[in-house]
């Protein structure tokens, strides 16, 4: 793998536009399993992937690198041309939880994972990798394909026991329902989710009741 893959990746997803990026793509051991990120500053595009990425394919490494370019170009390009490598790639991320090692950081937060997973999903819900985040007012939760990780912001620690199996549930749903890819995007909430989603006691309520909680707690920590 080397930089020009960048350019040759850009190339087939926008056959029309000129490549005028300088590029840079490196590999990093300060991601867990097979995540990545892209940044575009300027004139500069520099994609960091997993060390773990360097035992995969060449054509589903390719299809996570458009993947992300797609992302910082959908607004100032339009849509993208949709590629074999982005399928092969939606595929394999889809499926990478299978062999990726689980971590439980917080026994509090694997006895709300197994509480819900009785609850909603009968059991049968694949456990996730389970950690605590920053103290993040903007993402109380994430799920990371890559890792196969839920991660809870820091303000939900201490925070009412409905406030955080809410928040832990909705990314219990990323991983039941993953997502879809069609034109360039890749849809999360889908239909079915969002009624999931619903089946939660409260849902609606919790939904502004949440972020008021943490907008005072942010006050008392003074950030």
């Amino acid at each position: 793998m080397n930089d020009s893959l960048i350019e040759q990746g850009f190339k087939e997803l926008y056959p029309n536009k000129e490549f005028h990026y300088i590029s840079a793509l490196k590999y990093s051991g300060k991601f867990n399993g097979f995540n990545a990120n892209v940044r575009l500053s300027l004139n500069k595009i520099e994609l960091h992937m997993s060390k773990d990425w360097q035992q995969i394919s060449e054509e589903i490494q390719m299809g996570l690198i458009q993947s992300l370019l797609t992302k910082i170009f959908h607004k100032k390009l339009g849509k993208a041309l949709i590629t074999n490598n982005i399928d092969l790639y939606n595929k394999f991320i889809k499926n990478v939880h299978i062999a990726i090692p689980k971590e439980v950081e917080s026994e509090y937060i694997l006895q709300k994972f197994n509480k819900l997973n009785d609850q909603y999903f009968d059991g049968l819900l694949e456990q996730t990798s389970l950690k605590w985040g920053q103290f993040s007012k903007n993402k109380l939760g994430g799920y990371e394909y890559g890792s196969d990780t839920i991660v809870l912001s820091r303000y939900l620690e201490h925070a009412p026991e409905e406030y955080l199996e809410y928040v832990l549930y909705h990314e219990m749903l990323h991983k039941k329902h993953k997502f879809s890819h069609n034109n360039g995007r890749s849809l999360h909430h889908s239909r079915a989710f969002k009624a999931d989603e619903a089946k939660f006691p409260r849902a609606e309520k919790l939904e502004k009741e949440i972020p008021n909680y943490i907008a005072k707690k942010r006050i008392i920590r003074g950030i």
